[in-house]
């Protein structure tokens, strides 16, 4: 049927819509907007469906929507749709079934596949749409557009009431915020998904999830279109150690309601019970007691029921199963197929809606089989699901092979249980990256779904899960870097620039090595020009900002993220954060200092950076940011180098953390009985190796891994690479299930030689000894400058400029330097040394230096040359003072030019700018435009802000005020070096609305008509809100006759006493009109005036009739 449309005139139905939204990433949109532009692109969508395209125009969402909806249309879809529209700035929502006329509104939306809403089918032939009927269980269409009527519709079509719903949630992506109003693009969609089952398992040791965790999730998982959540904690006592003992009253109320929580959200909701550590397989008793567990949770709701064997002997307990099981190959897999086969015969098949049994087997991370799994698979009935984790317990990688390999072991359907993001085994870590290295063909081959296995921190969890539900929907699209970006920028919200820095600098995993993703780059550009030799400000100025910008993001999440348990269960993290960006900052200014050769400077800031990381370290409940660590440890092993502390010896480098004692530092103790040992496989890109401290002339590298009883405990699948400034890396050798290497190098000058990993694997690493072998490399000649590295615009600073590693006397110095004269002018130069003479100096050329020196008795090692003073110019940046050339004449006359080198002097400025106003003084009746002029003779004004009786910070120069009343107005500005002014303040008085005015006579008719003179007394009545009253004059008294018309007596001067143009309230008007007309009307005006300029007129009468026959 095709529904005719409503009149206009029909009965309205006004929703007051109600938000229940449990997770912060969906702001509040203001339902007071204007139209707007529809969006021309496709909307960001998680996950990512499998077909969306741009078709036709798009519209703007008006404050008025049809819904029309069938009888068995999903209800929470319609409540999800009611949401959606509603945050839009829909007021209101006229409602309509399937079998009545549509809703006479600019924008309708359908609800339900064809299944479910009648009218569906032709309002999707209208739009030129394909149905949902060909697609999959939990498939959707969503249309948007103008149908070929021109009408403006939506519609949200799914192939089950679930694809409907998952339509709903789609809708609350695509509808867009843009210019303060709310748009939807002309979309067709059509998607469904690729794994069946796509959910999580909360099946982590330690603290389990509060209720309010599991309801947040829940809400989450319905979002993210996942349909699964098994309930597993293993240290719930009712679930594993208690598991006979009955729920309390209490927890089995909060059951029920998750179970309904679940099915609101279209997630199946699934009960797991432990019994293994304790129970006897073969004992009615303890059957009993499970199904007893079971029916309680069936009473309640629950329709999918799990039993796990997961982490417990295969030792049976009790004498009834050794003597029923014993003489099978694998006791424990007869045991427990028997169980899992009786619950299954005797209370999943007895109770309507039960869905398959789902189980954990004791082996769960296996490729290869073992007795215990060729029983199990044999033994266990074949509909039963059983869950496997994949290769290894928390694997690198999942391959189809993988999943080949255990479905011809298993023998079942298998529903992975990924232990990823889960933290358990390191409680002092978090996983904040996305899901890496999951084939995206699994489902094609014996993979009917995963659950994800979240960490004991629920709100932090949902970063990783965002990504898991992008994979598990369309794996063929999956990209985890867009998926991660998504989920940053919707958990966060406003604050997601403050939650990316936090979550990048605790994204590795076992699954994937990188770390720091902006900082870890910063640093390796620095190490790149320090090792070189080249100028490193704008690296350290970089490198800087970045650890500034990781110091400030703690405070802007506790302070922007409207999200209270996430920032509670980081909040150890977020406070090592705090301090490792301190202590970034720190680092990086002392690495700088030592390049300009400060002593002081370098020893002040190192100082400080030694004080931080005590505190770091002493948050021992997070654990150590290895980029971090690392960066400290070289930059204060560079500091000791030139300080001459230390002399320079191998230090070992690793991303992977340390199992037990076997730390880092033994596979370099010369020592084949003690080693370095991993507590994980390596990810791609996870390293070990050797930083020589030094460059030096590398020969050989030999690596011997594993040890007797780990045999498979190396390096699988690498490369052996080396780097003279730990960013730039030359291959030495591709290795290969190689268990030791020694393989000779030819001339080559490293740093840094590692063994990176190229591929992943499920065992760990052991290395015994890593030794390279090198050589010193010598020394050549080297230019030294010195000196002030700062300067206040106008100063002046001065500069040393001498040598070191001369081996042979020189006895003449020729050099030449460059600078830049808009910056820096030249002032002086004089020898630093007696017996070091300055014969000539050349600066007639602005910008160039040449210097022409002797000396009396030679230089050898190092020397001091010239002291050099200059003067910095009014202007803020960076300054460069280079040696061009500098050439060393020896006793025989041989010249030696030496490199060349640079000093940065930042010339600063510590003044801020200045900044006036234009706002208008007093009250004014029109908008007021505030122009902001600002000045700084220093480094230039960078922004001018403002705020506006309070509000919200914004840029700019001017402001425009368009509402009445009384404005503040505070401003200030920024200079280009930072100096921030003290704000000013402008006051805006803006009255637009006259005043009111109302004229009351104590006369309003003169009679009789005997050409008299009589007092009239005026009442005035004036008021104005805003300005107020400034004045109120008698504007003007006119009359409709002539003064000395035709039959009024011959008189003249009818109007006597009146002061216009003051407040002149009494007066005289006389009783007289004309003989041939209908009488004489006198009308007197007053004007008011208010502050702001604005006026009123108002008049009244005062009649002289013609004659008094009408009354």
């Amino acid at each position: 049927m095709t529904p005719t449309r409503l009149k206009r005139t029909s009965k309205m139905l006004t929703m007051a819509l109600l938000i229940s939204l449990s997770t912060p990433w969906f702001s509040n949109l203001d339902s007071h907007v204007a139209a707007a532009a529809p969006s021309s692109s496709i909307p960001e969508i998680s996950p990512v469906p499998q077909s969306v395209s741009l078709v036709g125009n798009g519209f703007a969402i008006p404050a008025e929507v049809g819904l029309v909806t069938g009888d068995t249309t999903d209800p929470s879809a319609v409540r999800v749709v009611e949401e959606i529209l509603h945050n839009a700035g829909v007021q209101n929502i006229k409602l309509a079934s399937d079998n009545s006329p549509v809703p006479d509104t600019e924008v309708t939306v359908w609800i339900g596949g064809p299944s479910e809403n009648l009218a569906t089918a032709s309002e999707l032939q209208n739009m030129g749409a394909a149905g949902p009927e060909d697609l999959i269980n939990d498939g959707y269409v969503l249309a948007s557009g103008i149908d070929h009527t021109g009408h403006k519709s939506i519609v949200l079509a799914g192939k089950n009431n679930t694809g409907t719903y998952y339509a709903a949630q789609t809708l609350r992506q695509v509808i867009t915020l843009q210019d303060s109003a709310y748009s939807i693009p002309g979309l067709a969609i059509r998607d469904w998904p690729k794994m069946n089952w796509r959910g999580s398992i909360e099946g982590f040791y330690g603290t389990p999830w509060s209720h309010e965790d599991r309801l947040s999730q829940l809400d989450f998982y319905g979002q993210q279109k996942m349909n699964m959540y098994i309930y597993a904690p293993k240290d719930d006592p009712y679930h594993r150690d208690q598991w006979r003992v009955p729920y309390p009253a209490d927890k089995l109320a909060q059951i029920n309601e998750l179970v309904n929580k679940a099915a609101q959200n279209h997630v199946q909701f699934v009960f797991a019970i432990s019994p293994g550590n304790t129970v006897c397989y073969s004992d009615n008793t303890d059957f009993q007691a499970l199904t007893d567990k079971a029916q309680m949770m069936y009473d309640v709701g629950v329709r999918s029921f799990a039993i796990f064997l997961d982490d417990i002997g295969k030792t049976l307990g009790c004498n009834a199963d050794k003597t029923k099981f014993n003489t099978d190959s694998s006791p424990s897999a007869a045991g427990q197929a028997f169980l899992l086969n009786k619950f299954k015969t005797e209370f999943i098949d007895k109770h309507p809606g039960a869905n398959r049994l789902i189980t954990v087997p004791t082996d769960y991370a296996n490729i290869t089989t073992t007795t215990y799994i060729n029983r199990f698979s044999v033994l266990v009935d074949p509909s039963i699901i059983v869950q496997w984790t994949g290769p290894a317990v928390v694997p690198a990688g999942i391959s189809v092979s993988d999943a080949d390999k255990a479905k011809a072991i298993y023998k079942h359907d298998l529903l992975i249980w990924d232990n990823y993001p889960v933290n358990d085994y390191a409680r002092d870590k978090i996983y904040l990256g996305p899901l890496y290295n999951r084939d995206a063909g699994l489902a094609d081959h014996g993979i009917i779904g995963l659950t994800s296995n979240p960490m004991n921190e629920a709100e932090a969890s949902k970063i990783a899960l965002f990504s898991i539900a992008d994979y598990l929907w369309n794996p063929q699209a999956y990209n985890p870097d867009n998926a991660w970006q998504l989920s940053i920028k919707r958990l966060g919200g406003s604050a997601a620039d403050a939650l990316k820095t936090f979550a990048e600098n605790h994204y590795s995993s076992p699954l994937n090595a990188k770390e720091s993703l902006t900082l870890t780059p910063l640093i390796n550009n620095l190490w790149t020009l320090f090792s070189s030799g080249g100028v490193v400000t704008d690296a350290v100025n970089q490198l800087t900002a970045g650890f500034t910008k990781l110091q400030q993001a703690p405070a802007i999440l506790r302070s922007t993220l409207n999200n209270a348990n996430f920032i509670a269960e980081t909040n150890y993290y977020l406070n090592k954060d705090e301090l490792y960006g301190k202590a970034g900052i720190e680092a990086a200014q002392m690495l700088l200092s030592q390049k300009r050769n400060n002593k002081q400077q370098a020893a002040l800031h190192r100082t400080e950076l030694m004080n931080l990381k005590a505190q770091i370290s002493a948050i021992t409940q997070a654990k150590a940011n290895q980029v971090f660590e690392d960066f400290f440890t070289r930059a204060i092993r560079e500091n000791d180098t030139w300080l001459g502390v230390i002399p320079a010896t191998p230090f070992p480098i690793t991303t992977m953390p340390a199992y037990q004692t076997n730390t880092p530092d033994k596979m370099l103790d010369g020592n084949l009985n003690t080693y370095f040992w991993s507590n994980r496989p390596p990810a791609i890109g996870d390293v070990i190796g050797v930083d020589l401290n030094e460059v030096r002339n590398v020969s050989n590298v030999q690596v011997s891994m594993t040890k007797t009883g780990s045999l498979n405990d190396f390096m699988h699948h690498g490369l052996l690479e080396a780097s003279s400034d730990g960013t730039n890396w030359t291959t030495l050798a591709t290795l290969e299930e190689q268990t030791s290497i020694n393989i000779p190098v030819n001339n080559l000058k490293a740093r840094f030689v590692r063994i990176r990993a190229t591929d992943t694997q499920t065992f760990w690493v052991i290395v015994k000894e890593f030794t390279v072998t090198s050589t010193p490399v010598p020394k050549d000649p080297a230019v030294v400058l010195a000196g002030d590295d700062t300067v206040e615009a106008g100063n002046a600073f001065t500069l040393q400029l001498g040598v070191e590693n001369v081996t042979q006397s020189v006895y003449g110095e020729n050099i030449a330097m460059e600078y830049d004269p808009n910056l820096i002018e030249f002032v002086s130069a004089a020898p630093m040394q007696a017996g070091i003479d300055l014969l000539s100096t050349e600066k007639s050329t602005p910008g160039k230096l040449q210097f022409l020196m002797g000396t009396t008795n030679g230089v050898t090692g190092s020397a001091q040359l010239l002291n050099l003073s200059f003067k910095a110019k009014s202007v803020t940046q960076e300054g460069l003072i280079m040696v061009t050339d500098l050439t060393l004449v020896d006793s025989n006359g041989t010249e030696k030019k030496l490199a060349s080198s640079t000093w940065s002097i930042q010339i600063t400025d510590k003044t801020a700018p200045t900044t006036s106003d234009n706002a208008p003084s007093g009250w004014v009746n029109s908008d007021a435009t505030v122009t902001f002029t600002s000045s700084d003779s220093g480094s230039g004004v960078a922004d001018t802000f403002y705020t506006v009786d309070g509000g919200i910070e914004q840029k700019g120069t001017s402001v425009t005020i368009k509402a009445e009343g009384i404005h503040t107005i505070s401003y200030w500005s920024v200079d280009k070096a930072g100096n921030v002014e003290t704000p000013h303040t402008a006051v805006v008085q803006l009255d637009k609305t006259a005043p009111t005015l109302h004229v009351v006579l104590d006369k309003t008719i003169l009679w009789p008509a005997n050409h008299q003179m009589i007092t009239v007394s005026a009442s005035v009545y004036d008021e104005d809100s805003l300005s107020g009253i400034e004045s109120v004059v008698l504007t003007s008294i006119i009359s409709n006759d002539s003064d000395n018309g035709l039959g009024d007596g011959g008189t003249s001067n009818d109007i006597q006493g009146a002061e216009l143009g003051t407040l002149d309230t009494t007066f005289l008007l006389r009783a007289e009109r004309s003989s041939e007309g209908n009488g004489r009307v006198y009308t007197i005006t007053y004007t008011a005036f208010d502050h702001a300029g604005n006026k009123t007129s108002a008049s009244s009468t005062v009649t002289v009739p013609h004659d008094k026959s009408g009354e």
